[in-house]
Formats: structure tokens, sequence, C-alpha cells
């Protein structure tokens, strides 16, 4: 038996290993490379989470604790592994005391939506229809929250606006379009002012023509504005377009739009990077007047920082589905993003910027634990004193 201080160092190197490797993971997902090359990428790192311990199991099985130790490309692996779990729980303490975290005024309400005693497990097709069957599993239950956000800039004219955000529904026919149209039903019903979807619309080319009776069912006063994301590219992302346009929705990736509320005016820019670019910009409304509100949709909540530049109030984000798990009380793993876990989900500050990045409501991977699929109902008001 190895003594405890050996004990908590493996531990502590084991973790560290997993860091690394799913850090990797988490990044070479946010950097717009080819998908087969990141696919490539993720199987190299899969390896390597699963190879260096069974690698350390069998010198365990060849010689005991003595034949593990006396590896040496084992040993100096540990040492460097070792000191990155303690690194990420600084990290982690330090995320959730990060002034953007708490200086956002906001209030939220959530109601959890079970859909499959009204639409069955037949929504499913086998392979997620199996996961559907494990306990636990969200996948299936949508979250409806409706958040109430203070932006500082924002006129008082324009309170009260109502933003329904929509983001990672991932149509490729894991899940049949009934599904999709019970998540448009329960944003419709909301009634609200503006539509916003923020990427990964359809995966798959022959769920394009399911534009027109989901997205093209949305309806508002100020209308339905979108951005694509990383796995629009998986499929024919022009016809994917082609077809949002079909049914009045409006590409705010190239040309920023903009909308009257209440006499004031809104400006909506695109920002599809790092996938397809450039980004809109902000223009001039017109008689030398600034817009009384700049909105942003992102894809990814990785260009929160290109939103601050251009003096946004509000951004608008999704891509990383919360981590799709989280892990009480560590919160998410797996988040395709280049800060890690930063931007998982949740609504945070720069200045006086907001971004709000939603969980998602889609079915790229059939499993959700302590991570619902979340429909973001937002309402705008002027902070709180």
């Amino acid at each position: 038996m190895p003594p405890i201080p050996l004990l908590v160092f493996v531990l502590l190197a084991l973790v560290g290993h997993v860091v690394f490797w799913v850090g990797f993971v988490n990044r070479t997902h946010a950097c717009g490379w080819n998908h087969r090359v990141v696919d490539a990428l993720t199987m190299i790192s899969a390896v390597a989470l699963a190879g260096v311990p069974l690698w350390a199991a069998w010198l365990w099985a060849a010689g005991g604790w003595p034949a593990v130790r006396q590896s040496t490309a084992l040993a100096a692996y540990a040492w460097v592994m070792a000191p990155l779990t303690v690194l990420s729980i600084v990290h982690q303490v330090w995320l959730r005391l990060h002034p953007e975290r708490r200086t956002v005024s906001k209030s939220v309400t959530a109601e959890r939506i079970d859909f499959r005693p009204e639409l069955g497990l037949g929504i499913a097709n086998p392979v997620p229809r199996a996961f559907c069957r494990l306990p636990g599993n969200q996948v299936l239950t949508l979250s409806v929250e409706r958040l109430t956000l203070g932006l500082p800039r924002l006129p008082g004219e324009l309170a009260g606006l109502k933003i329904a955000l929509l983001a990672d529904l991932h149509m490729s026919g894991r899940f049949g379009i009934e599904l999709y149209q019970k998540i448009i039903e329960q944003a419709n019903a909301w009634r609200p002012d503006l539509v916003i979807l923020a990427g990964d619309l359809v995966e798959k080319d022959h769920c394009t023509p399911w534009v027109a009776d989901t997205y093209g069912r949305l309806t508002a006063p100020l209308g339905v504005h979108y951005v694509l994301g990383n796995h629009d590219k998986k499929c024919d992302h022009a016809a994917v377009r082609r077809a949002l346009d079909a049914v009045g929705a409006v590409d705010v990736s190239r040309q920023a739009a903009q909308v009257e509320h209440n006499n004031h005016v809104i400006q909506i820019a695109g920002n599809e990077l790092p996938w397809f670019g450039p980004p809109a910009e902000f223009t001039d409304p017109g008689a030398n007047a600034d817009p009384d509100l700049r909105l942003v949709v992102a894809h990814n909540p990785d260009q929160f920082g290109w939103a601050v530049e251009r003096g946004a109030d509000l951004m608008l984000a999704g891509h990383n589905h919360g981590g799709q798990v989280q892990f009480p009380p560590l919160g998410p793993v797996l988040t395709p993003s280049l800060h890690g876990t930063r931007y998982a989900c949740g609504t945070f500050r720069r200045g006086d910027t907001i971004m709000h990045v939603t969980r998602g409501t889609g079915s790229l991977a059939p499993f959700r634990y302590f991570c619902p699929p979340e429909l973001t109902l937002i309402t705008l008001e002027q902070p709180s004193s």
C-alpha cells in the first residue's frame, strides 16, 4: 500500500490530466478550424485521456507501485499535471467571484416543461431514445427562463422591451420536427417584441425544409433576426440562409439591421466569427444620432470583447450549451470556448455591456444533466438603483 501523500499526489495528477485534455478539446472546438481537423484532434485527445491511466494501470499490474514510480516519463507527466488541479480550483473560485458575474442587475424565474408525456419517446431516433430513458436526463425538459436585465444605458422608453432568445436547436433528425415546433410555440406564447436566433439552427441538409414549419412560425412586431453557428457549416449553410430569408427572418451577420420601438432606434449587428466573417458593424442611423440600443447577436460568447469595443449595450450568444452536463458543485466541464468554462452560460457584464449566454434548446447530444435546455425570454429594464 503506497503512503497517503503519494496517493494524494496521484489523485491530483489524475485530475490535472483530465483538466488538461478536456481544456485542450474545449479550445480546439473554438478556433474555427475545419470540422474534420477538430474531430481528429478530439479523437486524439480521447485516446490520450484514456491511454495515460491505462498505461499506469498496466505498469501497476506488471510490477506494482515500484514499477509505476520507476517510469521516468510517467513521473514527469504527473509532476506537470498535479499542479494543474490546484490551478483549476483557483480558476473556478476566480470565475465565481469575477466582477463580470457580480455586477449584473437582473432577476430570473424559470418554468420546467417536460415534453415526454405529450410527445413520447418516439420523438427521438433509436439511439437518442435510449439516452432519453436514462434517469435524470433533462434533454426533453425545457426550462423557460424569464430574465429581466437592467441595462445601464437603456432609455426609459425602451424599458419593457421583450426579446425571445433561441440558440443551438441543432435540427438534425435526431429528434422529430414536433419537438422544435413545441419550443417555437412556447416562444410565441410570450408575445415577444423581438426574436433572436443565435446560431446552430440546422445541422443536416434534410432538415433545411423544416425551417418553414419551425423558425417560419416565429412572430414578433420587430421581426426575427439571426446568425449562423459552427454546426450550420456542416450542411449547405447557404441553403439554410435562403430558407430563413424566405420566411422573413433577417440575416444580421453581414449588415446591421435597424428597427424602431417607441420612437427609439435599435440596431442589431451579427457576429459569426470565427466560422464566418467578417461581422456586421453598427452604422450611423441618420440625423447624426447614435442608436438608442446597440444589440449584438453572436453564436460564440468568445466575441464578448468585440461587442464591448463597439459600445454594445447587450450581446446575446449560445454555442456552449451550458456545458451540456454540469457537476455540482464544480459546474460545467466541456465547453467549446477559448475561455474554457468562463462563458458556459449565464449573464455577464463588462463596462456598460451586458452579455447573456443561453444553454440552448437543442439536441446535439441526447443527454443533459443539471443543465436543462433553455428558452430565454428577456425583458429589458433600466437598472435598479
